[in-house]
């Protein structure tokens, strides 16, 4: 499975579709019958999903709409499942957005489609055919999830106004897909320490970073997955989740040796970085201004 949020190992019962957050979803499946099943079964649980039959159109689809959720099926013809989600992890960079929750769809449980599934930037994995508890189990985990981040967004002003540190320090931070709620209990409230470890993960992965450029110059791929794992696990620390599933990403594929995708998760990880890098400069600037 990929980045999952942290929250009770007991999934708790699904509310009812009054207290659900109103969420978009997408259902990205070939097979008209199972297609029918699965919006079927995503309606009794309270939600009115949109549905498309090709990776294209599930494309096409995320530029019109901001989805919370899409279930994509993996086996889809022409441009199969995968591709489609690191398109669309490409798309969501490029619109400046949120990344949608992406859950695997398919028949089979073999281990090596999960790690696919991973790879490709997906953040969960479900085996059709779709039991409706396992269904109604994942949604209420992933809704769990999704109100912890949205209630860090409503929060943003209020902790600002309380513990005042550089302009727009925290805004920039949820924009960097940091999980605002984990980084202020980290810190126990304590702005001063907060700055403190990021500068120091800051300056880590940083050097981490060059370390990775030496690793892949000499196609050292054993360094660069203990570098990756390096990166992954302090992302992890702080609240990156960004930077987490992308160095989890890297660290897969490097693993596999597969260079191609190593390339890609490396662009991908030094342009979160340097959105980070860009954070800590302002900062600088501000101090010294004051």
């Amino acid at each position: 499975m990929g980045i999952e949020p942290e929250l009770p190992s007991h999934p708790q019962p699904l509310a009812s579709a009054s207290q659900l957050p109103m969420l978009n979803i997408l259902v990205v499946e070939d097979n008209l019958t199972n297609q029918k099943v699965i919006m079927r079964q995503l309606q009794f649980c309270g939600y009115h999903p949109d549905a498309v039959a090709t990776g294209q159109a599930a494309l096409d689809a995320i530029v019109q709409r901001c989805y919370d959720i899409v279930f994509m099926d993996c086996c889809l013809p022409e441009m199969n499942g995968y591709t489609a989600t690191r398109l669309i992890r490409q798309r969501e960079q490029q619109l400046n957005r949120n990344r949608s929750i992406i859950i695997a769809l398919t028949a089979s449980d073999d281990p090596r489609i999960k790690e696919e599934a991973i790879a490709a930037g997906m953040n969960d994995f479900l085996t059709k055919p779709l039991r409706r508890e396992v269904l109604a189990a994942t949604l209420n985990r992933w809704n769990q999830y999704l109100r912890q981040t949205s209630l860090s967004a409503q929060s943003l002003m209020a902790v600002n106004e309380e513990q005042p540190m550089f302009p727009d320090y925290r805004s920039s931070l949820w924009e960097l897909h940091f999980d605002l709620i984990q980084l202020h209990q980290l810190s126990d409230h304590n702005s001063e320490f907060e700055q403190e470890l990021l500068q120091l993960y800051h300056a880590d992965t940083q050097d981490q970073l060059q370390q990775l450029q030496q690793a892949h110059s000499k196609l050292n791929f054993q360094h660069i997955e203990r570098i990756a794992h390096h990166i992954k696990g302090a992302s992890a620390s702080v609240g990156a989740k960004m930077l987490t599933e992308i160095a989890e990403q890297l660290e897969h594929h490097a693993k596999q040796q597969q260079l191609d995708q190593v390339d890609y998760s490396m662009q991908q990880l030094n342009q979160a970085f340097n959105q980070l890098q860009a954070l800590f400069s302002s900062s600088d600037q501000s101090v010294s201004n004051n």
